[in-house]
């Protein structure tokens, strides 16, 4: 734990170069009905559902296959595509210049049963480099509470800060190490980092997928 919090740390404080800090981070994220990942998962299955002719994957080393055959699969394990329940998010930060700019990488999908003696079931990998992924996260999203006019953007409502304050996430990994523990530890130490660089170092943050390089 401490050898894994020291790396978080050290990282932050490197010269300043073109690219100031990076790192890399997994979160876990409850799917709540009212939040933006419900409106997430609901939205990208309908918009799979609209075309016959894009290939899916439950899982990121999964076989590629049509939506008919991936509904037949998870019809097997007892699940639906909006049965998920928790999403797993992989994220890259990096300042560079005045920037701290966060990647949203791709997405993991998975239904966890309630008991803790089954295993977590894939339900769907979504690559944010995949042009229908970009575009619900780029285009679709969760209308205004009080302007139903306005719309916060999933690329937006994803982003880790985002997350972290309408519900406690999850650090998973970091830096492409498992933690097994001290997740809301790890949360904070992340956070903290970036309101440091934004606030007391004047950085403007940025939130980008995957699609945008």
């Amino acid at each position: 734990m401490t050898a894994v919090l020291a790396v978080m740390l050290l990282a932050a404080v490197q010269p300043a170069e073109a690219q100031q800090w990076r790192q890399t981070a997994t979160v876990m994220a409850d799917v709540k009905t009212g939040h933006a990942t419900r409106a997430f998962i609901d939205t990208v299955a309908n918009r799979l559902r609209k075309s016959d002719t894009l290939m899916v994957r439950r899982s990121r080393d999964g076989e590629p296959m049509r939506l008919q055959t991936l509904q037949h699969s998870l019809l097997a394990d007892g699940v639906g595509l909006q049965s998920a329940n928790r999403m797993f998010i992989d994220y890259e930060f990096q300042i560079v210049d005045n920037e701290l700019i966060e990647e949203i990488q791709d997405i993991q999908l998975i239904f966890r049963p309630p008991s803790t003696t089954e295993r977590d079931i894939s339900v769907l990998y979504l690559d944010a480099e995949q042009e229908m992924v970009a575009d619900v996260m780029r285009e679709s999203g969760v209308p205004d509470e009080s302007n139903v006019a306005m719309t916060h953007y999933f690329v937006n409502e994803l982003s880790f800060p985002a997350l972290s304050l309408d519900q406690n996430v999850e650090v998973v990994s970091a830096a492409g190490r498992n933690l097994r523990e001290g997740y809301d530890q790890r949360r904070k130490v992340l956070m903290r980092q970036m309101k440091t660089f934004i606030y007391d170092r004047d950085k403007v943050y940025h939130t980008r997928i995957l699609a945008d390089q």
